[in-house]
């Protein structure tokens, strides 16, 4: 989303008798300037630094805009985007970044408006901060996400693909985070959906990225069928672009899965297939199966609460299925053995492939654990 640049038409004028206060002013207002060209061309390269530059760009700001002014807004708003884009993967960061945010939200709405698109910015920056802050949701304030969408409808128009933008966001971040309202996070995925599919087509990449989350929300809600279909939707626009795109190959695990649970085990091969031959097999020690189900617990043995586990080695066939189970070992009470092979039995596998026809692999192990809950 388009940031807001900051307003440089800065008048100061020399005048003698205050000529000490006026260089102080011009000196800090020449290193301001500097600064944001480097936080501008940082940007650019989506480099780690960005934090440090809008940080300093707006400790600079401060000294030569009044606090309440739209550029103050805007290196605020700046700094909290870059704090939570740069480490995603850092709660401090963003627990930092809704708390700057949060102040670049009332500097905005009270410089630009609370219904202008400086606004809309940030509102969607504090919902993306939120997905994965339960600290920050459990306070009650995790309306960003749908105020964001109000105004974009309102600002952008309801039909257009930059509201459809939003939707796709607002959505994806719902449907990640927590605490959410998972089908009003289904209803803006799907508003999106219609818009992405209108706009740019079904195949679209983007088109496709909308269709794995309604896949994965309507797979979690049990709804298969649907699940199945969104989720080929989704494949057919990923394959388009890139054979090996990552995304592919995670629909492609999904659909194995899917398929396997309604019995259909041929549908399930041809997702196997695909991805054997697409993520070509390393070491037998790390081949995990893509579909897989724990054993369950013999009854006599929960009651006594008997732990243990059970070892089986096998080949993994040319369609991912398994052949020739046998056990390696086992500990604890041989009632496991016969609820593992019975487990085993249904994993799939992606196969391995040798120029690019897929072979059966042997040596592949499995270890099943029987453990009780504390």
């Amino acid at each position: 989303m388009q940031r807001g640049r900051i307003i440089l038409g800065f008048l100061f004028v020399l005048v003698f008798p205050q000529a000490k206060a006026d260089l102080t002013r011009a000196e800090n207002l020449a290193e301001f300037k500097t600064l944001y060209a480097k936080y501008t061309e940082c940007t650019k390269t989506k480099a780690e630094a960005c934090i440090e530059t809008a940080k300093a760009a707006l400790e600079y700001g401060k000294k030569v805009y009044e606090y309440s002014s739209k550029n103050i807004a805007l290196l605020t708003a700046n700094y909290g985007g870059e704090l939570i884009r740069k480490n995603n993967n850092n709660n401090k960061n963003k627990e930092k970044a809704y708390e700057i945010l949060q102040g670049a939200l009332k500097l905005s709405s009270d410089a630009f408006g609370k219904n202008s698109k400086e606004v809309l910015n940030v509102l969607a920056d504090l919902a993306q901060v939120q997905m994965n802050l339960v600290k920050i949701q459990k306070t009650g304030s995790a309306a960003y996400g749908s105020r964001a969408v109000k105004l974009s409808a309102k600002l952008n128009g309801k039909d257009s693909i930059v509201h459809g933008l939003m939707l796709r966001n607002v959505g994806s971040y719902m449907m990640l985070g927590y605490g959410y309202n998972r089908r009003l996070a289904r209803n803006y995925l799907k508003d999106a959906y219609t818009i992405y599919k209108r706009e740019l087509g079904e195949e679209h990449q983007e088109t496709g990225y909308i269709a794995l989350n309604l896949g994965k929300y309507y797979m979690a809600a049990g709804h298969s069928k649907k699940a199945v279909d969104y989720f080929n939707v989704a494949l057919s626009s990923f394959d388009v672009t890139e054979s090996r795109n990552s995304l592919a190959l995670i629909t492609h695990g999904f659909l194995v899965r899917l398929h396997e649970e309604m019995g259909n085990g041929e549908l399930a091969t041809v997702h196997c297939l695909a991805i054997g031959a697409a993520n070509p097999i390393g070491e037998v020690e790390d081949y995990y199966p893509l579909y897989k189900n724990p054993p369950k617990y013999p009854r006599t043995e929960a009651k006594q609460r008997i732990e243990g586990y059970v070892l089986i080695q096998y080949t993994v066939s040319e369609q991912g299925f398994i052949e020739n189970p046998q056990i390696i070992d086992w500990s604890g009470s041989e009632s496991f053995v016969e609820p593992s092979l019975e487990a085993v039995k249904k994993f799939r596998y992606a196969p391995s492939f040798i120029d690019g026809k897929p072979v059966k692999t042997h040596g592949v192990r499995n270890r099943f654990s029987f453990k009780m809950g504390s």
